[in-house]
């Protein structure tokens, strides 16, 4: 264990209250300050997905607002089912491991006639009926 680790395992009651005493006192400049890196590290990885700009894949549309990460060969079903993959968690999990493959930056309109062409139904493919 390094001693990072070490001391916030040791001092962990203490980190948290100081953490949450920073944040009951700055709590409009911390959200801000959560706000924008979020906004930050999105653009930064859809960025990577679709070589340099965030772009859709498919349609070319750059309106980050609706641009979000696409699994290529589906999947994406078990990273929504687990909740510490949601949101912009999966997007740290992306970077925290190196921006592996098998991902890519699309926007909703063109993952949802993917999934469809695609019949990437997911567990809601049992009870739902797609026709196209």
């Amino acid at each position: 264990m390094n001693n990072t680790r070490m001391y916030y395992t040791t001092h962990r009651e203490e980190i948290l209250k100081s953490r949450h005493d920073r944040y009951v006192l700055n709590k409009e400049k911390e959200q801000k300050s959560n706000h924008e890196y979020r906004e930050y590290l999105k653009a930064e990885v859809l960025g990577h997905y679709s070589g340099g700009t965030p772009k859709c894949v498919k349609c070319g549309i750059v309106d980050i607002r609706v641009l979000s990460i696409d699994h290529i060969d589906g999947g994406g079903f078990k990273h929504r089912n687990d909740p510490s993959m949601r949101g912009y968690a999966f997007y740290r999990w992306l970077k925290k491991k190196g921006y592996p493959e098998g991902y890519q930056t699309m926007c909703m309109n063109c993952q949802w006639i993917k999934r469809i062409e695609n019949k990437e139904y997911g567990e809601i493919g049992k009870r739902t009926k797609y026709t196209t």
